[in-house]
């Protein structure tokens, strides 16, 4: 069966055009399409190569045709970034799970003054490992004005590359915040355009399930930023599942995470109030820093069963799997968190705080019972 699918994969990027080879690749388990790498580097880089010879600087762009069919993706864990190169990987047959190598971990900053500034996590997506594990790489622009960003996004997509626009949410009509005063302009949202047709750009946004979908470049304009995220595909290198895994359970040692998450819960314990939190209209608690810091922290560990369990399908290793599970009672207690310093906002009570920094000893406990659990496996 594997050198059936080896067979019609190599065919299907030689011409891109027979609706078997089509039908059978998307319907292969992943496993079979794994495979492939027996080969090599991914066999899609040799459709991408043999079409894009005349553009050396970056030879494993895609071709116009894949860009308009990405496959449309949205996760309850993503992000609207995360949508977006999620989109990219699965049409290139990479994993984008991969990239996830360093989300759990907590930075606890003794020297910042408020509290969502303690505890932020500041790169969610971590470009090095997206890099490293998919072959993508991404890069932020900022420019001094729209008439720049948008004559930059039109040279990227005649040039058939997929730019990603940094919009504001409260002036993008497919957003959920969309004409909400309140929302503060630090909430962004990243739309990917994939085409350009005279005054209009076709978007694909998994995020808002809006997929080749156009917006004028007038309401762009209105709603977006001057910062873009270019997208670069590179050669994707074979990764080698059992030393991934094995750098992973290493590498976690040495973010020290637990000794971090009690110095924060020693920290509330011994602070008598929070005055960032104490000046949040309870109303607005949702567009707070506190609360969009505290969302990511949950969405890391989220992101990092999904990991785990890709990994124990990779390895066959079942025991893998169900280890990833016990990340569910570690998110019930960041959500639970984050209700806790919600209800503070209310009367400022201590007790509030003591909640927390009990809770983060629950999840200590949960979370050095996972680590201990795969470094056992890892042997």
């Amino acid at each position: 069966i594997r050198k059936i699918i080896s067979f019609f994969y190599i065919i299907y990027c030689l011409t891109g055009k027979t609706a078997l080879t089509t039908e059978l690749l998307h319907n292969a388990p992943k496993k079979n399409i794994k495979y492939l790498e027996y080969f090599g580097n991914r066999i899609y880089n040799m459709k991408v190569e043999k079409t894009t010879n005349k553009n050396q600087e970056n030879k494993y762009m895609m071709l116009k045709q894949d860009i308009l069919e990405l496959p449309h993706i949205h996760k309850k864990i993503n992000t609207c970034m995360d949508d977006n190169l999620d989109m990219i990987c699965e049409k290139l047959n990479r994993i984008y799970t991969l990239s996830f190598y360093n989300l759990w971990r907590f930075d606890f900053k003794e020297n910042e003054k408020n509290i969502s500034e303690k505890i932020y996590l500041q790169n969610e997506i971590d470009k090095e490992n997206l890099d490293k594990f998919c072959g993508i790489k991404i890069k932020d622009i900022q420019y001094n004005n729209f008439e720049e960003a948008i004559q930059k996004t039109k040279d990227e997509l005649d040039n058939n590359n997929p730019i990603i626009l940094h919009m504001y949410r409260k002036y993008f009509p497919w957003d959920v915040n969309y004409k909400k005063e309140n929302v503060p302009d630090f909430f962004v949202h990243k739309a990917m355009a994939i085409d350009i047709n005279g005054n209009d750009i076709l978007f694909t946004d998994g995020y808002c399930n809006r997929f080749n979908e156009y917006l004028s470049i007038e309401i762009c304009k209105k709603s977006m930023t001057n910062k873009i995220t270019k997208i670069k595909i590179v050669d994707n290198n074979q990764i080698n599942i059992k030393e991934y895994f094995h750098q992973y359970i290493k590498n976690l040692e040495e973010r020290e995470i637990f000794e971090k998450l009690e110095k924060f819960s020693k920290y509330l314990k011994e602070t008598e109030s929070l005055i960032e939190l104490e000046n949040i209209n309870t109303e607005l608690y949702q567009y707070s820093k506190i609360n969009n810091s505290l969302n990511k922290l949950t969405r890391t560990r989220m992101k990092t069963k999904e990991l785990i369990k890709e990994l124990g399908i990779l390895l066959k290793n079942e025991e893998i799997q169900n280890i990833s599970q016990k990340f569910d009672e570690s998110i019930m207690y960041w959500e639970y968190i984050n209700n806790l310093f919600f209800k503070y906002t209310r009367n400022y009570e201590k007790k509030y705080l003591l909640s927390v920094s009990n809770s983060i000893y629950k999840i200590i406990d949960i979370e050095k019972d996972i680590y201990i659990s795969l470094k056992r496996i890892d042997g």
